[in-house]
């Protein structure tokens, strides 16, 4: 969801244009969507650093959820444990469509996306390249395993496609 705050003056388009988006970050127990099992990760301490702005530090509640407001298309989200910084994420926002469902590229993205991990390989060293490789059917592997579907392996076709889908949300 984007806001739009501006103040316009004469002669200049877009002057003081604040976008802010909130984006939800969920930390669990194991990949995927959450389907009512209490894999959240309960008392997790952050915050963001948004544009040069830090938040205050905050809890993640049962569900695990982090909701980041970030300024532009990244923010970095600190996990804190005794008030120091013991890992950092940096967090992206793309407006551009994913990849086919049935491309290995586009079930990268969409494993990654639902938190399977997928090494550390591609221009962003996430995992998501268009190469298979042991770490991406791994990742299918436990998928299907997850969603009660046939499994095949390194093979993500019809059903695995379609649930991949279906749980990304596109």
């Amino acid at each position: 969801m984007s806001f739009f705050l501006s103040r316009l003056i004469p002669d200049s388009t877009f002057y003081d244009t604040l976008n802010l988006r909130t984006v939800e970050i969920y930390f669990q127990k194991s990949p995927g969507n959450d389907k009512g099992d209490k894999r959240g990760i309960k008392g997790l301490k952050y915050r963001v650093v948004s544009d040069g702005v830090t938040t205050p530090e905050k809890e993640t509640g049962e569900d695990g959820k982090v909701e980041m407001r970030i300024q532009g298309t990244r923010a970095t989200l600190q996990i804190l444990w005794e008030g120091g910084v013991v890992a950092e994420y940096i967090v992206t926002i793309s407006d551009a469509d994913l990849e086919a469902e049935n491309t290995r590229l586009g079930q990268q993205r969409r494993l990654r996306i639902l938190g399977y991990h997928l090494g550390h390989e591609g221009n962003d060293r996430i995992g998501v390249d268009g190469n298979a490789r042991m770490e991406t059917e791994r990742s299918i592997l436990d998928f299907q395993v997850d969603n009660n579907l046939t499994i095949n392996g390194d093979e993500a076709h019809g059903n695995t496609q379609n649930t991949l889908k279906t749980e990304v949300g596109w």
